[in-house]
């Protein structure tokens, strides 16, 4: 893998050798992006779980509605959009 980024030195390269470094890098960057989103899906769920089990101590009922994981104008609004929505005051950290 290394030699084709050492072939980047290089001035001229046949297109074929572009497509296959092109694909190298792809493969990099899907894996990367992978492991990155398994990571952050493991760290969601723990935080999860410890922010449900000190509601649970502390006898504090969540009731979450499910329906809103299907809706995709729900799923893709950005954290602003959240902040509005929910009348909270967003964090000045």
């Amino acid at each position: 893998m290394w030699s084709l980024f050492l072939s980047l030195l290089e001035e001229m390269y046949p297109v074929d050798e572009v497509g296959t470094i092109l694909d190298g890098v792809k493969q990099l960057i899907k894996g990367q992006v992978t492991e990155e989103m398994e990571k952050l899906a493991q760290q969601s769920v723990l935080y999860l779980r410890q922010v449900f089990l000190q509601a649970e101590g502390n006898g504090v009922a969540i009731n979450v509605d499910l329906s809103q994981l299907d809706d995709a104008s729900v799923t893709q609004r950005t954290p602003e959009q959240y902040t509005d929505a929910c009348g909270c005051a967003a964090s000045s950290s």
